[in-house]
């Protein structure tokens, strides 16, 4: 019989090998799939199913027996451990209560592995070292939880955790395991509130596993709601051994005030007699009937030293066991019971049916798993890379518009205009001026004020007109950032594709504009030229033969001396008001000039070639970037394609595999049901 067990293993390793490859190969395509559109969550479903279709061929490779320990917390699984397997398995039973499955199996040295929802697995070195990463993932673990509940969502470690550890391997050098070929799965504590998952682990390893031992307190055999979750066991498994944990140093207390041993520990059968009688329900006492559940009350406390203490495994030893008490055939006869079943026709029917209905099961969610990814997630990615790709193409259409054109060409009529407001400016200056000066030259003429005096007050008004002149052609460069295509001349479809571009125009003309300072006016020493200044020659000046400029010495010999309003009319022209008056416009209109062309060379010409230099930068950095984006999105739909190539093969790998496994199961089954028989 172990000969064709051992046959059918080697064939339905081999069969479904290189289905778990290809699914590998798959969820590392998905996986690069998701980092190239930076979406989390689509490999959940497919890691999920790797890991369950690597566990099956571990199994069936190693024809291994898979026992799940069940049962509440400090309910004594831990010390059945290490009663089963002859060893104190401190590695286990010192875990932080983590809410995953512990597998405990042979092996030569020991090691310790975890394995995440993800699919990802990792090597620890040391069981410290397990430890510390337990505890760090169980406060990250009931972070996320609490914060889901929060939320009102319910916590799915795949979805929203896919890094949380989905269950412990450990491998030690433990006799009995080697030599019985056990697996034992122990599972997290019933009751916890971290239960997620849990009906999901009991359904996943109805297929694996080759029975379930439930382990409880006899303080707790009698409260219904420890049976809650029974049932579940009793559809889950076949075979479903209970084990009373009782302790035999329990004791009454009397009424003189004295102690006497327990019912419990003077006759632990009594208790599970009462069990039977008053407690247990319907769906347990046809399956104790029918030879599918099996109680055993056993001190597991004292079976645990006497196995340890006989295999000599390296424990302190612990009290003395007294001969005449200790019942050491009630665990024998668990343990026989339990061995004998994993060594019966029975089992390996149930194995090999298990196995192939596990797989069955794989295969079938493969492909559907496969036909849903092709539509939910290649698809609907396809067509949004698909958009993507066209999105960008139209925006490098409209880069090549928006960098056809040299931005001083878009401008030429802006800048044009600008030009003749400044003219415009330059002459509405100068008649500004001419009303505020004339009354202050008629005012000069009729006082006794310098020459001095009459520069200082043209020159106060002179720089007032320059200040003006600055501040409006300042106003007017800012009035042209500030519009709507700061200063640009776009036709509708060049206005169009900076907006696709996403080039805000007024941002970058901002900018330059800061960048552009108006020219600073400088007053010092800027006197107005009022040369040749009005004088007159007189009668005398003729005779002596003084010329014009020689009248203007004498009569302004000091130019800061006072002069009359007397001397004044007798040397100046009569038009003197007039002709000073067309000095000094004359004078303010060459410096407005001057600052008109200063203000184009500078301000203007800083101005445009700042935006110029922004609009070519930004251009620039969007096309090396539209160039990059649409090397991604190329790149992530070569990648969908070669996913969808992927799940095609998957698929049809999956219903070959699954083909195969069925002409396995009709060549090896009759022989099982003859021996059987």
């Amino acid at each position: 019989m172990k000969s064709q067990i051992s046959e059918f293993c080697n064939e339905f390793s081999e069969t479904l090998f290189p289905l778990s490859q290809l699914l590998r190969d798959t969820v590392d395509q998905m996986e690069a799939v998701e980092t190239a559109f930076d979406q989390e969550g689509i490999t959940s479903s497919f890691s999920e199913i790797f890991h369950r279709l690597e566990a099956l061929i571990n199994k069936v490779q190693g024809q291994e027996a898979y026992v799940l320990l069940f049962g509440p917390l400090k309910s004594g699984k831990s010390t059945l451990i290490n009663a089963i397997s002859a060893g104190y398995v401190s590695e286990v039973t010192s875990l932080p209560a983590y809410p995953c499955m512990v597998y405990l199996k042979y092996g030569e040295t020991p090691s310790y592995s975890v394995f995440r929802y993800s699919g990802k697995r990792e090597e620890l070195d040391s069981p410290d070292q397990l430890k510390d990463l337990l505890e760090q993932s169980h406060r990250t673990l009931s972070e996320r939880i609490r914060a889901m509940d929060d939320f009102g969502e319910t916590f799915d470690p795949a979805t929203h955790l896919p890094s949380a550890i989905r269950r412990v391997q450990v491998e030690l050098p433990a006799k009995n395991l080697k030599e019985s070929g056990t697996v034992l799965v122990d599972t997290p504590g019933l009751y916890s509130k971290m239960k997620f998952g849990y009906d999901v682990m009991t359904r996943e390893f109805r297929d694996s596993a080759a029975c379930a031992v439930f382990v409880v307190k006899t303080d707790n055999l009698f409260l219904e709601q420890v049976f809650d979750d029974f049932n579940d066991l009793l559809e889950q498994f076949s075979r479903v051994f209970v084990v009373v944990n009782i302790d035999k140093d329990k004791s009454d207390l009397r009424p003189d005030g004295s102690l006497t041993p327990s019912l419990e520990s003077r006759d632990p059968d009594k208790i599970v007699e009462a069990f039977e009688m008053l407690t247990m329900s319907a769906p347990l006492r046809r399956a104790a009937e029918t030879g599918r559940l099996h109680l055993y009350p056993i001190d597991l406390r004292s079976a645990a030293a006497r196995r340890l203490q006989a295999s000599a495994a390296p424990v302190e030893p612990l009290a003395p066991v007294d001969d005449a008490d200790e019942e050491p055939d009630a665990f024998d006869a668990f343990l026989n019971d339990l061995m004998n079943y994993l060594g019966s026709t029975d089992y390996l029917r149930e194995f090999m049916t298990d196995t192939i209905r596990q797989s069955g099961k794989i295969c079938q969610e493969i492909k559907q798993h496969c036909a849903s990814h092709s539509e939910s997630v290649v698809d609907a990615e396809r067509s949004r890379q698909q958009k993507a790709l066209e999105d960008i193409v139209r925006k490098q259409k409209a880069l090549e518009l928006a960098s056809a054109t040299a931005p001083g060409e878009w401008m030429a009529e802006t800048l044009e205009r600008l030009k003749r407001e400044r003219d415009e400016n330059v002459d509405a200056g100068g008649l500004a001026f001419k009303e505020s000066a004339a009354p202050v030259i008629s005012g000069w003429l009729e006082s006794d004020e310098s020459l001095a005096d009459l520069k200082s007050h043209l020159q106060g008004l002179m720089d007032g007109a320059c200040e003006s002149f600055l501040a409006d052609e300042e106003r007017r460069l800012a009035q042209c950032a500030l519009s709507a295509h700061a200063g640009f001349c776009l036709s509708p479809s060049e206005s169009e594709a900076f907006g696709v571009l996403g080039i805000a125009l007024p941002r970058l003309a901002d900018e330059a504009f800061e960048e552009s300072a108006t020219p600073a006016l400088d007053t010092a020493g800027q006197e107005p030229d009022l040369d040749p200044f009005p004088v007159r020659r007189g009668f005398a000046d003729k005779l002596l033969f003084r010329s014009a400029d020689m009248v203007r010495k004498k009569l302004f010999r000091d130019p800061a001396q006072n002069v009359s309003a007397k001397a004044k009319r007798s040397r100046l022209r009569e038009d003197a008001d007039e002709a000073i008056l067309a000095l000094a416009v004359s004078e303010l209109e060459q410096r407005l000039e001057r600052l008109s062309l200063e203000v184009s060379e500078s301000a203007v010409a800083a101005y445009v070639e700042g935006v110029s230099r922004r609009v070519r930068a930004a251009c620039a950095n969007l096309g090396k970037e539209l160039d990059s984006q649409e090397g991604r999105t190329k790149q992530t739909m070569a990648k969908l394609q070669e996913l969808r190539e992927k799940y095609r093969h998957l698929s049809d790998l999956a219903e070959e595999v699954s083909g195969t496994v069925h002409a396995l199961e009709e060549q090896h089954a009759p022989q099982l049901e003859h021996a059987g028989l």
